[in-house]
């Protein structure tokens, strides 16, 4: 039996069928009466001008429209199609009732006047849909040219109500029940809630769709992926699926199914929690039944160290008591994951059994953790030793004079049985002048303690090193050492210098093309000084050089150098001036003395050649006073560390490619120079024919370091 509310509908449903197709009757005789327009050159033409659909819910009907384009068209033209609802039903919107009419193709391109182009309109309406009358005007848009004439083609649907329509679903969720709790480790998340639900109609109106979405208080509506078991054409359908929740918090799900009679939907709320735990709490100090011994009257401390953490919710508190009794203790990393804590300087005053606990607490509850040592008093009595590792007793430092301070490194260690060490302290004595000195200290308050630093001794003389200690009560002790520091003069300082030997020494031009023997000598002096301050020159010492000097102040080198001798207080006397045993070409330079004009000799050196100034040279000059005691000495040298690199001198004054020659103990060739028993040194340089500059310089690494010693150039043609 139907319900006085199902009996109204049906009969407004009636009526207002009935008054639709009256109008639809009135409109069709009125254009039967009017019939067509009259063609004119810029008119669109469609045919039919009115089509008449009818039809029971839920529906769909299609026919074809001719469009015939205006005579007036100038070009292409792709039109679309304009619709317009003239009548809808009461409570249907214009958007509901134009989506009910669609084209294919949605355009039409016309490519000339008078060209007709068909197209399928197609109205349907929808199970659920409003019955009633529904009246369109269908116009075209886009011709090309002056605006045609266009009244468009109508549309008059007369819709009947499903006279088969059922109620719609019923839907029931039965996972998750309503205002369940889903609780979970915060390792579990995000979680996986499952959905299960049924729709249920009747096999005449069976069920055409189901859906669902979750929504809460972390997230907007999100659809969730539905499995029914058979989504269409059944009177019941189960839909299965999960939903992913990534935050605790309370949700809601809605599931839905749609017959032909309209949608269902049922809701759930559900509570997802998080099952988190205490923080967890360690004591690494004091150690599980650790025992502290005393000694009466001394005052001795110790340091709790604890931490605690959390794997879900910040660490609000940590407490610590000592037998109840409240702790001070400096806390890190509160209200966050990991906290620690110290409780620096507890007195241990008292013997006796002590329990430390610690206790930590999170949004998840509180935990504890503890530990027992006990305090002890030891009645031996103490006693305190010290020993001195570095310097050792008796030693003796070297240092040279003028040099930075020597840094002597100390360390000592104080030892006390049945007790703790309180200070160390040291100091350093030399004649009557007494230092305290810098100690860093380790393991005070313990039993043993060291000591360590580092003594600057810029003089020498003998050193007393006394390292000291305190302990329990009035304890005190100290050890003493002795060192002794000498000092030595700086080492000598040495200087290297070339003497170029024929033929590349003289300024005669060689011959080009040829290889030219390049030949030097390097004098190596050595030197240091010491003063006396005596009026007489007796502490001068022998050996004094007295230099003679040319009157344009060429040194007299020969084979004998004249020294002057100085062992008593009078200048010694000059040495003979060393000559030639034979003579060699004379160089004149081209002034009208005799001055700097040269000699050159061929057995001064053995084998080799060397040059003398021709003027004789005279005594140095010696005054009383303080007195410089010159220690140079000076020899032919051998170095091997020696490269010899020789490049031509271009016109700009830059410098060819160079050859190099290191030193060999064998055969010289193109690369190498050899090094005589008499220290000449001796390489073959092969020249280019005709005219060409070389420059050929000397390097030494003997210092440690790249040295120019020395520089020559020559000639050829």
């Amino acid at each position: 039996m139907k319900s006085a509310s199902q009996s109204f509908a049906q009969r407004s449903g009636l009526a207002v069928f009935a008054a639709a197709c009256s109008l639809f009757a009135f409109v069709s005789n009125l254009s039967a009466q009017l019939g067509p327009p009259p063609p004119g050159p810029g008119t669109v033409f469609y045919s039919p001008t009115i089509q008449n659909i009818q039809g029971t819910i839920p529906f769909s009907q299609s026919y074809t429209l001719t469009v015939t384009a205006p005579s007036g068209m100038t070009s292409s033209s792709t039109v679309t199609f304009l619709v317009q609802a003239i009548g809808v039903p009461i409570g249907v919107s214009t958007s509901t009732a134009l989506s009910y009419v669609s084209f294919s193709p949605t355009q039409l391109v016309f490519t000339s006047a008078n060209q007709t182009q068909n197209v399928t309109v197609t109205m349907a309406v929808p199970a659920g849909g409003t019955s009633g009358g529904y009246g369109y005007q269908v116009y075209t848009q886009g011709w090309s040219g002056t605006a045609p004439t266009d009244d468009g083609t109508s549309i008059q649907a007369t819709v009947s109500p499903s006279v088969t329509a059922g109620n719609p679903p019923s839907v029931a969720i039965s996972t998750p029940a309503n205002l369940s709790t889903f609780s979970f480790a915060p390792s579990a998340l995000p979680a996986q809630i499952p959905l299960t639900f049924t729709a249920t109609a009747t096999a005449a109106h069976p069920i055409l769709s189901i859906d669902a979405n979750v929504s809460g208080t972390t997230i907007g509506a999100v659809p969730v992926t539905v499995n029914g078991s058979s989504t269409t054409g059944n009177a019941t359908v189960t839909g299965t699926g999960n939903m992913t929740i990534t935050q605790p918090g309370v949700y809601v799900v809605q599931a839905r199914g749609t017959n032909d009679g309209g949608t269902s939907a049922a809701a759930n709320t559900f509570t997802v929690s998080v099952s988190g735990v205490p923080p967890t709490v360690s004591i690494s100090s004091p150690t599980p039944n650790q025992i502290f011994t005393i000694v009466s009257g001394v005052a001795s401390f110790t340091t709790f160290n604890f931490s605690a953490s959390s794997t879900f919710g910040a660490i609000t508190a940590v407490t610590a008591t000592l037998n109840g009794v409240p702790v001070t203790a400096v806390l890190t990393g509160l209200n966050a994951l990991s906290v620690t804590g110290v409780a620096a300087n507890v007195g241990l005053n008292a013997t006796g059994s002590y329990t430390l606990v610690v206790t930590a607490t999170n949004p998840y509850g509180s935990s504890s953790a503890q530990t027992t040592y006990t305090i002890v008093n030891n009645s031996a009595t103490p006693t305190l030793s010290l020993s001195i590792a570095q310097p050792v007793n008796g030693t003796t430092i070297t240092r040279v004079a003028g040099s930075a301070a020597t840094v002597v490194p100390f360390s000592f260690t104080a030892k006390e049985v049945n007790g703790t060490v309180s200070t160390l302290s040291a100091k350093l004595i030399t004649g009557s002048t007494t230092t305290t000195q810098t100690v860093t200290t380790a393991g005070l308050t313990t039993g043993t303690a060291t000591g360590t630093g580092s003594l600057s001794i810029s003089a020498p003389g003998t050193y007393t090193f006394v390292a000291a200690a305190t302990g329990t009560g009035s304890l005190s002790t100290s050890q003493s050492v002795t060192f002794t520091v000498v000092q030595t003069q700086p080492p000598a300082s040495c200087s290297e210098k070339v003497l170029w030997l024929l033929p590349v020494s003289s300024c005669q031009v060689q011959k080009g093309g040829a290889a030219v023997s390049v030949s030097f000598m390097i004098q190596q002096c050595c030197s240091s000084t010491s003063s006396s301050s005596s009026s007489d020159n007796s502490n001068c010492g022998g050996n004094n050089y007295g230099w003679g000097y040319s009157n344009n102040n060429n040194y007299g080198w020969g084979n004998n150098y004249g020294w002057g001798n100085n062992n008593s207080s009078t200048w010694g006397g000059c040495g003979t001036w060393g000559g030639m045993t034979s003579k060699g070409q004379w160089f004149d330079d081209a002034d009208d003395d005799d001055n700097n004009n040269t000699w050159w000799g061929s057995s001064c050196f053995g084998d080799s050649h060397n040059r003398f100034t021709v003027n004789s040279g005279t005594c140095g000059d010696y005054s009383t006073g303080d007195c410089q005691v010159d220690n140079t000495s000076c020899s032919y040298a051998k170095d091997t560390t020696v490269v010899v690199s020789i490049s031509e001198v271009i016109s700009n004054c830059t410098l060819g490619a160079a050859s190099n020659f290191t030193y060999t103990s064998g055969a010289i060739g193109t690369t190498h120079y050899s090094i005589s028993a008499n220290n000449i040194y001796k390489l073959s340089f092969p020249t280019g024919s005709g005219k060409h500059r070389y420059r050929a310089t000397i390097t030494s690494t003997s210092s440690g370091t790249s040295t120019v010693i020395g520089m020559q150039e020559f000639t050829t043609q």
